[in-house]
């Protein structure tokens, strides 16, 4: 029943995600690179042969078959109806599988109690409908972020299974109504299943998009949090944690140095995807803020502060716009964390080092992109594993009555801002047209409203409506100068400018 509510919640909070058309970058490896987006032989290959590239080959063979399964049904290949329902399914078995995994975490720290239903079904529901999620659901192309998160929770379930099956085998065995002598194997075939199955979930992970890199990352610091409370387990595991986080961060450089991210010989780390003017100690500092700016939209997803492309100011030293703060601030919440687990705040320590964990990538590689809201979707799960240790503290406190209601109110207010999210994504126009309205001193918007706008205005012009096209493209002129009186070396601004230019008969 839980499975079905949340498929049903989510599929509530997306029923009118089915916009006109691919937005933002889901063209460009899409649309317009049809012969790699649709040739499966050629995806699979990409899983064994090269160098470990950027391609995502596991999420594009999903795109591909998207594509067999609409040219099968009679649709166009691209059309981009069965493409958010294949996102939609992804993101609804990912709320199944945080409700699995809150109720796993309960059931294993206190495995003589019933982990209850509520708890989980909470921080699941609001996962589900949290709007901030909409960039990586209705945004065609981040299906790479949420399938990658699948195999990460599922690796993340497989581990916690195989590491707990001892305590459980004992739990039964006590239980149980026939005390016969029959020896329980500690090492069963299912055991041993998980533990050859979690190293290919995390390659899929990784397959689907390299932010599944960190999940090692990830179960050092889940291990630590659970120890904690024991002293004696808590110094036999730093024996195994200060080395294993050492083959983790050498695993990472390793990584990068095949990817050609990584200079050995000076110790360089270079740009990920377009050039960036800026080098790893900048995008550390400006990452540092924008950090702050997620947990702002997790906790309060106003939609004012939502845009599908925010603008955000480079940080050049530690005290430029406030980074040094920022960096204090983070380093706070971790110590914090680290307290939390101590005195028994597992499931809240897990979340904070959960949502740091899985930025690492964002915050280590220089990267043109700043601030977008899509890279939150993988972090944003430790934030649901914080409200769960929340709802922990105070259900003897409060009524379970009123816990459901105010449960129950937020995700309403969720789903509804969500809703208005799917709204805004349904085309280029009004996409880019509220982002140039958040974010107007952002270069990018202007000239992709501008181009939305160009569009609009060769649609009135087929039709005959040679004043409403001529309204519409100089409108476009006006975004794509105030884009290039803000960034005057942006290529793009200048192209489109000159486009506009010569539509006007303005050659020189």
């Amino acid at each position: 029943m839980p499975f079905i509510f949340l498929f049903f919640i989510v599929s509530t909070a997306y029923l009118n995600a089915d916009h006109e058309e691919f937005i933002f970058d889901s063209r460009l490896p899409l649309i317009d690179n049809p012969e790699d987006t649709v040739n499966v032989n050629k995806i699979i290959k990409l899983f064994w042969e090269g160098k470990l590239n950027p391609d995502a080959p596991f999420a594009f063979l999903t795109f591909a078959l998207n594509y067999k399964f609409n040219t099968a049904i009679g649709l166009d290949g691209f059309d981009i109806t069965t493409f958010l329902v294949f996102n939609i399914i992804i993101h609804a078995l990912n709320a199944c599988l945080l409700y699995i995994l809150v109720r796993s975490f309960l059931g294993y720290l206190k495995p003589d109690e019933e982990p209850g239903i509520f708890i989980p079904l909470a921080a699941a529901t609001l996962f589900a409908v949290h709007p901030i999620a909409a960039s990586s659901v209705a945004y065609i192309i981040q299906r790479r972020g949420s399938l990658a998160t699948m195999f990460y929770l599922l690796a993340i379930l497989s581990y916690l299974r195989v590491r707990y099956y001892p305590q459980f085998q004992k739990l039964r065995a006590d239980t149980a109504k026939d005390k016969s002598d029959k020896k329980i194997s500690p090492w069963p075939w299912q055991r041993i299943f998980l533990v050859a199955i979690i190293p290919v979930l995390y390659w899929f992970s990784f397959r689907s998009k390299n932010l599944g890199v960190v999940l090692p990352f990830a179960i050092l610091a889940i291990e630590f949090c659970l120890r904690a409370t024991n002293r004696r387990a808590l110094l036999r595991y730093l024996a195994v944690l200060i080395p294993g986080g050492m083959v983790c961060v050498i695993g990472m450089f390793f990584f990068l140095w095949i990817r050609g991210l990584f200079d050995p010989a000076t110790m360089t780390v270079h740009h990920f995807g377009p050039e960036t003017p800026w080098g790893p100690w900048y995008h550390f500092l400006t990452e540092a803020r924008v950090f702050f700016h997620y947990w702002k939209l997790l906790l309060l997803p106003l939609p004012m502060w939502s845009c599908i492309d925010h603008g955000f100011e480079l940080s050049t030293h530690l005290l430029h716009h406030g980074s040094i703060i920022a960096i204090g601030l983070h380093a706070i919440l971790f110590v914090l964390a680290i307290v939390a687990a101590l005195r028994g705040y597992t499931l809240g320590a897990i979340g904070f080092f959960w949502f740091y964990v899985a930025l690492i990538p964002y915050a280590a590689l220089p990267q043109i992109e700043l601030f977008v809201e899509y890279k939150t979707y993988l972090p944003s799960i430790g934030v649901a594993l914080i409200l769960a240790e929340v709802l922990c503290r105070i259900r003897h406190r409060i009524s379970i009555n009123k816990q459901a209601s105010v449960v129950a109110i937020v995700a309403t207010l969720l789903l509804i801002t969500t809703v208005y999210r799917n709204h805004i994504y349904r085309d280029r126009f009004h996409a880019w047209g509220d982002a140039v309205k958040k974010s107007p001193n952002h270069a990018r918007p202007h000239v992709n409203f501008g181009n939305a706008l160009v569009r609009k205005g060769e649609s009135e012009l087929q039709k005959g409506k040679k004043a409403e096209a001529d309204k519409h493209f100089k409108e476009a002129k006006g975004h794509y100068e105030r884009a290039i009186e803000i960034r005057p070396g942006y290529p793009e601004a200048h192209i489109h400018y000159g486009n506009m230019l010569v539509l006007e008969g303005k050659y020189d």
